[in-house]
């Protein structure tokens, strides 16, 4: 975190790398996510608890909804935060303010005042981890970007990171509104050593922010979260903390739970194992080339990206970078949600072919209109994600080299699983170090010998789980387009009993055997 001081491999191994290109996309549900119907309110002396201010408004939940509203709630005094907001803003008062989002980890309103301008003030939802170093953080971020790095952020007006020190009862971010217009696509940013001046010196380095290390009770654990002065150190603090949660904390899973996998997967000592093999083969696989340090936006979506009104249209605001934190580059690095494409209605070129073009596929004129939409919009987005790959090889040589390298999802991937291995279970972890072990001439950087050793055995059935898992996650995203929620299982409101009666109607067809696991939704109302 930022604070502010005052040879050719084996054709399995390809299907790894490759098999993002075949994963079917959650959807992204249409009203959902920004509020953009909901008109300027005029301030009231008394709020409500239920006010929609306070409470998630913005679609139905498939499962566990009162879990899912419940993290979602946030009560805090309106007119205190516009008064603040009119201070920072030169003004006399606010004459109106809408909710615009809540999407992500903060409830945003846009806020008007009687000397016409306009501001946005973020409250973040609770059990993020630590308010006061995330809110602290973020602003530091800001600021950091901003005028250190010249990257459009917005500017902070005001800010408290501690709910009991302000009138507002929580904490908040009141940011500068600027014309913006959002934008699908965005750009890569990264630390310079040349910065070094009177701006960056008023800024700290502290732990790392990461949402994996501080979501739930995982602020709890006493462990090292950084800042670390190597990559190695990094890796190892990272994947340490990880052992730590998982030897306090994790409730084994029933087997009618859809997240359980196999008895291995459900006992936390056998992650703990599987963790210790990772750090044995991480110092082998760091591409020292690509260990910079290096400052990376979390969560670069179309809705976080913004351009200018007029031609020539340029990128103009970068928002949300909470949770943003400083890493090697090799690891923070990544395709862009909003130039990403993990579609399977398109098939993109190879990703050494600088010359082919994202072709229809072959029985597209006999589809329905329904179907040829959805191919249409899957080849827009391989298109943008073929433009990104083109454009980073021309700008950002160094970026292209490791992005796009034949082993760079194996070398990153094994990785980001380890950190939350719970949540995605060992079958892809374990067939990352498979594939690893029986590739490792070609993968690693040095000529150690490899640590790691499997049976023809132990090959079997770490081949046979990552199997399961991967025609698991696949028949759960075709039966969630079906349904039409999104991976979480939200639904728009107009949508929630039309969806309640599809996921009974399509029990009866959903075979576990078949399916790689149990069905993913209750068949009565949650309570």
């Amino acid at each position: 975190m930022l604070l502010v001081t005052r040879p050719r491999i084996p054709i399995r191994c390809q299907w790894l790398r490759n098999l993002h290109r075949h994963k079917v996309p959650g959807r992204v549900i249409p009203g959902t996510s920004a509020i953009q119907s909901h008109s300027f309110s005029q301030l009231q002396t008394f709020y409500p608890d239920d006010h929609e201010f306070f409470r998630y408004t913005s679609g139905r939940w498939l499962r566990n909804e009162e879990h899912e509203r419940s993290i979602r709630y946030m009560r805090f005094d309106v007119n205190e935060l516009c008064k603040i907001a009119s201070n920072s803003c030169g003004a006399e008062k606010c004459v109106g303010m809408k909710k615009v989002d809540e999407s992500g980890y903060n409830r945003v309103f846009l806020l008007h005042f009687d000397n016409g301008r306009e501001a946005v003030a973020r409250i973040p939802f609770p059990n993020l981890g630590p308010p006061h170093l995330l809110t602290a953080s973020e602003v530091a971020t800001l600021d950091f970007v901003r005028n250190a790095m010249s990257i459009p952020a917005p500017k902070v007006l005001a800010w408290n990171s501690r709910a009991e020190s302000t009138p507002v009862g929580t904490e908040f971010i009141i940011l500068e509104r600027e014309d913006l217009v959002g934008y699908p696509h965005t750009t890569k940013i990264f630390a310079d050593e040349s910065m070094e001046n009177e701006m960056t010196r008023k800024f700290a380095i502290g732990p790392h922010m990461s949402a994996v290390l501080w979501r739930e009770e995982r602020d709890r654990i006493d462990v090292d979260r950084g800042p670390w002065n190597t990559s190695s150190e990094y890796v190892t603090g990272l994947v340490r903390y990880q052992q730590g949660w998982l030897q306090h904390f994790p409730k084994p899973r029933r087997l009618d739970d859809p997240t359980y996998r196999s008895a291995v997967d459900n006992d936390p000592k056998n992650h703990i194992e599987v963790l210790e093999q990772c750090l044995k083969v991480m110092p082998h696989l760091t591409p020292i080339n690509y260990s910079w340090p290096a400052i990376w936006h979390p969560d670069l979506r179309g809705e976080n990206i913004f351009v200018t009104k007029d031609a020539p249209h340029t990128i103009s605001g970068i928002i949300n970078w909470k949770f943003a934190g400083i890493g090697p580059f090799f690891l923070q690095m990544k395709v862009p949600e909003a130039f990403d494409y993990n579609g399977s209605r398109v098939e993109l070129p190879a990703w050494d072919d600088d010359t082919g073009k994202v072709k229809l596929p072959d029985d597209f004129e006999s589809l329905p209109d329904s179907e040829k939409k959805l191919v249409k919009k899957e080849q827009f987005e391989a298109c943008v994600h073929r433009v990104f790959k083109d454009a980073t090889k021309k700008h950002n040589p160094s970026m292209h080299a490791l992005l796009f390298h034949r082993d760079f999802s194996l070398m990153t991937g094994m990785f980001r699983c380890a950190l939350d291995s719970w949540s995605w279970g060992l079958a892809e972890l374990h067939m990352y170090l498979l594939v690893l072990s029986e590739n490792w001439e070609n993968i690693a950087v040095d000529d150690g010998d490899c640590p790691l050793r499997y049976s023809d055995e132990e090959n079997m059935r770490i081949f046979s789980e990552f199997r399961r898992g991967h025609v698991y996650h696949r028949s759960g995203s075709i039966l969630c387009e079906r349904i039409g929620c999104d991976d979480y299982g939200r639904v728009r409101d107009e949508d929630y009993d039309t969806a309640r009666a599809l996921i009974k109607q399509l029990k009866p067809g959903w075979i576990p055997e078949d399916r790689g696991g149990p069905y993913l939704f209750e068949t009565e109302h949650e309570s």
